[in-house]
């Protein structure tokens, strides 16, 4: 397994919002034909600075997630409960994280006290 975290870039200036109406529209409509997998998480998304990841490296997935806001408090994880997880739902490999975004490595018990949160 690989521990690892990253922090996630904030919105520029005049960026599309994932909040305004036009999407709004769209995501409503989404939810009523198609099953949510993260029905208790998926408006908290929005709002995760910090990503931590559990990554098998065996099987070149990503097993566990965990995401905390602005001050550090765990604010979604998965797989979790009804909620599938943001990146565990991905097919994302350890190289397209590292492709993506500035990962730092952090051990399993960091990893452990934060999903125990």
């Amino acid at each position: 397994m690989k521990y690892f975290k990253f922090i996630v870039l904030t919105k520029k200036e005049g960026s599309v919002s994932k909040h305004s109406l036009p999407n709004k529209i769209l995501a409503w409509i989404a939810c009523k034909v198609l099953p949510m997998s993260n029905p208790t998480f998926d408006k908290k998304y929005a709002d995760v600075v910090t990503w931590y990841i559990e990554y098998d490296d065996d099987k070149n997935y990503t097993s566990r997630e965990i995401g905390t806001d602005a001050s550090g408090n765990v604010i979604v994880k998965g797989p979790y409960k009804k909620n599938m997880g943001f990146w565990t739902d991905s097919d994302f490999t350890f190289e397209d994280y590292m492709d993506r975004f500035p990962i730092q490595y952090i051990d399993k018990v960091t990893y452990e006290k934060l999903w125990d949160d």
